[in-house]
């Protein structure tokens, strides 16, 4: 992968005093030439500067390192599936919601009102509706189980009604040009809830709210569904309003078109605290582009708590130690007799420790003065540099990236300008990426299939290599590794039984 290249996906640093959100529908979390999205380099850049994660179209219950993720996940379908992943630092403001008795294809988180010192909490809902012609769809209409999936959002957002503040986003294959739900003049809106009433047109708005800019102009029944549910629920659509997209960019470009199907909608008291939404470029993870919403959070920095990753230096290569003739050895005893060495751990002996804090002080010097002796007398082994290539398929070569390098130099030109021409040539040329990925994989596969079989013994190496393959990708991260210490570390802190219990479990 170009490193260069990659730069054009990557965020722009976000202020810290917002809270960022993703809307991503990803098109299957995993690619059956190239194995796992989410350890793409792409992904990692989009996903590097955002807060909170929605994402649709996972297809499985998938887990980001450096995410709390929440999956919901269509039953007896290997379509669909949804997942809201937080910062691990964020974990203590999300409270999922029970929306299961609602639809598979909506999910739903609370956002503490701690994140934005507003009076109320967001309820922030993840929304993945597929097209009416889908084999999903037709199939539930064909069993007579078939439930429309705005009706189910308006029902769930229905039940959850009260002085919460709401974000809807995700993929509604709605296309609503370049009209907008109409807000409710918020004192009309709370007098109604309160009393029941019927609403009139005076009660909204003025007609500018209604309008907003978009390339797209079609509007579709679904598009005036979601429209309607807005206007239900107090809420805006934000694509075309705000900076970032205030043209109303494409959101999905494919090889038959391109359109505005992914949306993030916000209810009339948050519009003030949205900063921007920008679409990111169209990349070879999905033909949808990221949505990166930037929401006002003047209290977050002092909300974050836990680890992260830029608090911890990796760990120090090792030294190199020569066990033939004890010269390693000898060279590290004859190094504690430097002078230094000996008055640091003369001053480090002369008073024991009396508290645990001062326990783990020393302790931490011991190490220190044991690391200055080993960096004076034995050699560090080697570190080998990272390499460019982040594919770590070995049979990834300069042909793939040089196909990879140019699909991704059209996926951005067709993002830019989306003329029949150019999605043609980058659809065509992505068709092309995948047939050199295929074909050298498969050369790959059958060569080292001809090694492991083509003698009278089974060639173990070549084996092992091949079963290495089916090795799932690491999902512990540094949280998890924390939570794993710091469960044992409270397990052994608890103090011992009593000496009454004690016997009494001898016996």
């Amino acid at each position: 992968m170009n490193s260069n290249l990659d730069k054009t996906s990557v965020p722009v640093a976000y202020n810290k005093d917002y809270l960022c959100l993703l809307s991503w529908n990803i098109h299957d979390s995993n690619d059956s030439l190239l194995g796992s999205k989410l350890t793409d380099e792409t992904f990692l850049a989009t996903i590097r500067q955002c807060d909170v994660l929605c994402l649709q179209e996972t297809k499985r219950s998938i887990k980001i390192p450096g995410f709390r993720c929440i999956n919901s996940n269509r039953p007896d379908s290997r379509s669909g599936g949804l997942c809201i992943g937080v910062k691990h630092e964020l974990r203590s403001l999300i409270t999922p919601i029970n929306t299961k008795n609602f639809s598979p294809d909506i999910q739903a988180v609370r956002l503490s009102r701690k994140l934005n010192n507003l009076p109320s909490d967001t309820i922030l809902v993840n929304v993945y509706d597929s097209p009416v012609n889908s084999s999903y769809k037709q199939k539930l209409i064909e069993n007579g189980s078939y439930e429309d999936t705005i009706e189910s959002l308006d029902s769930f957002l229905t039940s959850h009604r009260g002085n919460n503040h709401l974000i809807i986003c995700g993929d509604f294959n709605a296309r609503t040009g370049t009209e907008n739900s109409l807000c409710l003049r918020e004192e009309t809106m709370q007098e109604s809830l309160s009393n029941g009433d019927f609403l009139t047109s005076s009660d909204l708005h003025s007609s500018s709210d209604r309008f907003r800019c978009s390339k797209d102009n079609t509007i579709n029944n679904r598009g005036r569904a979601l429209l309607e549910l807005a206007t239900l629920h107090n809420a805006k659509i934000i694509n075309g309003t705000v900076i970032g997209d205030v043209l109303g960019d494409f959101t999905c470009i494919n090889y038959r078109g391109q359109s505005v199907v992914d949306y993030l909608l916000a209810s009339h008291g948050l519009l003030n605290t949205i900063s921007s939404l920008k679409l990111q470029d169209l990349t070879n993870i999905s033909d949808h582009k990221p949505l990166i919403c930037q929401l006002a959070a003047p209290s977050i920095s002092t909300l974050r708590i836990g680890l992260k990753e830029s608090d911890y230096a990796d760990v120090p290569s090792g030294y190199k130690w020569k066990a033939e003739g004890n010269e390693s050895a000898k060279q590290f005893i004859k190094g504690q007799s430097n002078p230094s060495i000996i008055a640091k751990m003369n001053l480090l002996c002369s008073k024991a420790p009396e508290t645990p804090k001062e326990v783990y002080s020393d302790n931490a010097k011991l190490i220190n003065i044991i690391q200055e002796v080993a960096d004076k007398t034995l050699e560090r082994k080697k570190v080998l540099p990272k390499s460019n290539h982040h594919n770590k398929a070995c049979w990834f070569d300069i042909e793939c990236r040089k196909a990879k390098r140019k699909t991704n130099k059209l996926a951005k030109r067709a993002s830019k300008t989306p003329t029949k021409e150019n999605r043609e040539g980058y659809y065509k040329q992505k068709k092309e990426y995948r047939k050199i990925l295929k074909r050298k994989k498969g050369s790959f596969f059958m060569k080292l299939n001809r090694r492991i079989n083509g003698e009278r013994t089974i060639n173990w190496s070549e084996f092992k290599k091949l079963k290495s393959f089916r090795n799932e990708p690491q999902t512990m991260d540094l949280q998890d590794l924390v939570t794993f210490y710091e469960f044992f570390k409270d397990l052994y802190a608890q103090k011992a039984l009593p000496d009454n219990c004690q016997a009494r479990f001898q016996l």
